[in-house]
């Protein structure tokens, strides 16, 4: 299935790539395999990253926080 988004007049398009990461364990052996997509920095200049991009958090943390506020009222 294949979306079709109309291009805006005026707007530049950043591109993106994969980069794959091997995590291992202290002792050398694998203990997974980690791909993520980001954006390619030499098209970046130029943008307010204040206003465009958003602050992430970890699943974790947010289940801290609410466990921390769930006990102490």
């Amino acid at each position: 299935m294949r979306l079709s988004v109309e291009a805006y007049i005026d707007v530049k398009h950043i591109s993106y790539k994969w980069v794959y990461k091997v995590k291992t364990c202290p002792d050398g052996s694998i203990k997974r395999y980690k791909a993520s997509s980001v954006a390619r920095g030499f098209l970046q200049y130029g943008l307010d990253y204040d206003e465009i991009f958003s602050l992430v958090a970890k699943i974790t943390i947010v289940r801290i926080l609410i466990a921390l506020t769930a006990k102490n009222p």
